[in-house]
């Protein structure tokens, strides 16, 4: 017997607001790959700032 399949992802933020944000941008038919790497960035760029501060 074959079994169901079912492709889990997720993007996990410490902010609601980084969440409603990449919600909104999913369901406006942005790809969900574009969407973490987006969130990626930001969080790459805050802790560059947050370290040479």
């Amino acid at each position: 017997k074959g079994g169901t399949s079912i492709k889990v992802r997720h993007i996990l933020c410490e902010k609601q607001s980084k969440v409603l944000e990449a919600l909104e941008k999913i369901n406006s038919g942005m790809k969900f790959d574009e969407v973490a790497r987006i969130l990626i960035r930001k969080i790459k760029l805050d802790m560059e700032v947050i370290l040479a501060g």
